[in-house]
């Protein structure tokens, strides 16, 4: 269905999501993991190809603009100070928040979003299989001590080395580590692209015996997807 057959309240959630971008307010890439869990996403109430959706932001993108200037010569002053009371703690929530639905990486690098996610990609149901074959192959290297970077250890780093490598896609897979002195989090574990979202996996899952191999239900608290960073290129040479 068209976006354009949606009520107006569609456009006011993509105008105030633009809105919370441009003041910065909100510095989540458009489509990544925490998009899911913000009430202003037009994804969670549409369904539409990836490029009504692109234009129908950018519309948006241009009424947050004149709202913007409009309060920068003080005809909309309380705009911005009801904004700020509502919007700031709702988002710092939900970075406390644990997540409710599956979500990937919230700090996979642009550049990456860019340039290697495709205009469509596998649906999720298709890519359920391609996890779990996956996932059981690193449970067999595990168990046989395969150590790929040679440092004496089989960690994290090899179970998502192992996983980058033997997806079947290298186009919908990354590398991603993440550190968090407030937790003593400092990972190493893989993203995959489902249904043009970048979603994390603890490729380790199916070796611990794990009820969910998604980041989130593996690690809960300790895990904060906001700290993601992709460190694919870093581990590249140790990819057969």
């Amino acid at each position: 269905m068209s976006i354009s057959l949606y009520s107006s309240a569609v456009f006011d959630c993509a105008t105030e999501c633009a809105a919370l971008r441009q003041t910065r307010k909100c510095r989540a890439y458009f489509g990544s993991s925490v998009c899911y869990n913000c009430r202003w996403y037009v994804n969670r109430y549409v369904t539409a190809d990836p490029r009504e959706v692109e234009l129908f932001m950018q519309q948006a993108e241009s009424k947050a603009s004149g709202i913007r200037s409009a309060c920068n010569r003080g005809i909309a002053v309380m705009v911005i100070v009801i904004g700020s009371l509502v919007f700031i703690p709702w988002y710092n929530m939900q970075k406390q928040a644990k997540y409710l639905e599956p979500a990937g990486t919230k700090a996979i690098l642009e550049r990456v979003v860019s340039t290697q996610q495709p205009a469509t990609s596998i649906s999720a149901g298709d890519q359920a299989k391609n996890i779990d074959d996956t996932l059981q192959r690193v449970a067999v290297a595990i168990r046989n001590n395969v150590d790929v970077n040679n440092d004496g250890k089989v960690n994290c780093i090899d179970a998502a080395v192992l996983f980058y490598q033997w997806y079947p896609n290298r186009s919908k897979v990354r590398i991603i580590i993440n550190r968090n002195k407030q937790t003593g989090m400092n990972h190493l574990f893989n993203a995959v692209l489902i249904d043009g979202i970048w979603q994390t996996i603890e490729p380790q899952a199916a070796f611990s015996h794990q009820s969910s191999y998604w980041m989130f239900k593996v690690w809960r608290s300790d895990y904060n997807s906001a700290l993601d960073r992709d460190a694919t290129e870093n581990y590249l040479k140790y990819v057969r």
